[in-house]
């Protein structure tokens, strides 16, 4: 019988991410903690960036554009 052995990763960020607050058409609001969002698709997508070799981003949020109103923060 074979016996997997068992590695930790530890994923790390690049340094600490900022507060996005985003502000859906529907009145609520969102808390985002990203290092930044860009617009994909039709969609805002905010990520963290991850220290690696090389170092890469995590998707946080996606969220359709026509339901957000407004973004502010980072």
């Amino acid at each position: 019988m074979a016996i997997a052995s068992k590695t930790e990763t530890r994923l790390q960020l690049v340094h600490e991410p900022g507060t996005w607050v985003v502000t859906l058409r529907s009145g609520d609001v969102l808390e985002v903690a990203a290092h930044a969002y860009g617009e994909t698709d039709d969609s805002y997508q905010f990520v963290l960036l991850m220290e690696g070799k090389p170092p890469f981003e995590s998707e946080v949020l996606r969220v359709p554009r026509d339901a957000v109103s407004e973004i502010r923060g980072g």
